[in-house]
């Protein structure tokens, strides 16, 4: 995760397009931690059934 923050630090800086990059850069570990927590939410579905799948 520290590289993606590192490219958009280093590409605001360079293009001086900060509100993008940080936009873009939060946008993507929304995305990130919304599909993580989909699949933490799934494993737990099913390993609360005892591990036999859906």
């Amino acid at each position: 995760m520290a590289d993606m923050t590192q490219q958009a630090r280093l590409y605001a800086a360079a293009s001086f397009r900060y509100s993008e990059a940080y936009n873009t850069l939060a946008f993507l570990y929304l995305i990130i931690t919304f599909v993580l927590s989909l699949g933490v939410k799934l494993l737990e579905n099913r390993l609360s059934k005892g591990g036999k799948g859906s």
